[in-house]
């Protein structure tokens, strides 16, 4: 059986515009200017490489479609390229992109992640040696 293929950021939003009756200057005039007409056309055509999370959530008001879902979207292919960028065997990019795709389904780890991020080396450190010690204990 085929596997179905994930729509990228500009196919998502081409396709819930076009099922909402949206143009591009709705979209601009939903999001109160935060984000141009153009810019949207720009995002539908794949031709934004790296819009900002700000500019997807002005996306996300302006089709009306959730924050998080269209972050998570973006997010999917930004970390896909990244993925295929890595000088790594095939099993690795694997577990990468396994572990990514599980990753983006779920935004409460995403929100924490991001905050461990924010933490100095130490404090990362320790978080990782505690996150490995509950996986252990629960693996037994």
């Amino acid at each position: 059986m085929a596997k179905k293929q994930k729509e990228t950021l500009g196919q998502f939003v081409g396709r819930v515009m076009e099922e909402k009756g949206l143009s591009r200057r709705r979209v601009e005039e939903s999001s109160e200017g935060a984000i141009k007409a153009d810019y949207v056309g720009l995002i539908i055509s794949g031709e934004a490489k790296k819009p900002t999370d700000e500019k997807i959530k002005s996306l996300a008001r302006g089709i009306g479609v959730d924050e998080k879902t269209l972050l998570r979207i973006a997010h999917r292919k930004r970390v896909e390229q990244r993925t295929c960028a890595l000088n790594a065997d095939d099993w690795s990019r694997k577990k990468i992109a396994e572990i990514t795709d599980w990753m983006l389904t779920r935004p409460d780890l995403i929100d924490s992640l991001m905050g461990l991020k924010e933490l100095g080396d130490e404090e990362q450190r320790l978080i990782i040696d505690v996150v490995k010690s509950i996986v252990n204990m629960l693996r037994r």
